[in-house]
């Protein structure tokens, strides 16, 4: 009897010198975003906003700005769907803490903790998947936004205060990933060239 799986995978082998160019052509996005995200972070740590509705409009932004991020991931991932997924969960709490007034800080952190709970476990799971050029990047993300989410949701009682100053850390963490990814992508496609390329399959 046969044991060949019945599984259908619906995609293409692709050189790997075309994903990695597909990657890179998006190098000055993510630096841009890298560099705003720090910008945000720093601000953040050393320029705390007050109130609750302020706290919500700052945290909000970032959510959108990392959904956006992985949005332009998407764009050239071998696993499109998860990417995407991770993306629009963030942009829409994010548009939620943006738009929905009286949140307290407690519901605020929580909701902040959630989104990067899902979304780092969206890029630990594809990352660890695809294991593609830049797999490693975001295995670091998923992990940090996994981590720091779930420092804030189980500390839900926190202060105002320590909640800014969790997510300005992980926005300056997450640029500075963010920056150094970037220039890696950059000058990707000479060093896989150098390499001798390679092939990898692409879901659809």
């Amino acid at each position: 009897a046969s044991n060949e799986s019945n599984e259908v995978v619906v995609g293409a082998v692709v050189p790997l010198e075309d994903v990695v160019k597909a990657a890179a052509q998006y190098w000055w996005l993510i630096l841009l975003g890298g560099l705003i995200s720090l910008g945000l972070g720093f601000f953040l740590v050393f320029h705390p906003v007050k109130g609750a509705h302020s706290i919500a409009i700052v945290i909000g932004l970032y959510l959108v700005l990392v959904g956006v991020m992985d949005l332009i991931h998407s764009l050239s991932a071998e696993h499109k769907a998860p990417a995407m997924a991770a993306g629009l969960i963030a942009i829409v709490l994010g548009l939620i803490l943006m738009f929905k007034s009286g949140l307290t800080i407690n519901f605020i952190a929580v909701l902040w903790g959630i989104g990067f709970i899902i979304s780092g476990l969206i890029r630990i799971v594809v990352a660890i998947a695809e294991r593609g050029y830049g797999w490693g990047w975001r295995l670091v993300l998923g992990f940090l936004g996994l981590g720091l989410g779930a420092v804030v949701v189980s500390n839900p009682t926190a202060t105002a205060g320590v909640v800014v100053f969790i997510v300005g850390l992980s926005s300056i963490l997450t640029g500075i990933t963010w920056t150094v990814m970037s220039f890696s992508l950059r000058s990707a496609p000479k060093r896989v060239a150098a390499a001798g390329g390679g092939d990898v399959v692409v879901i659809f």
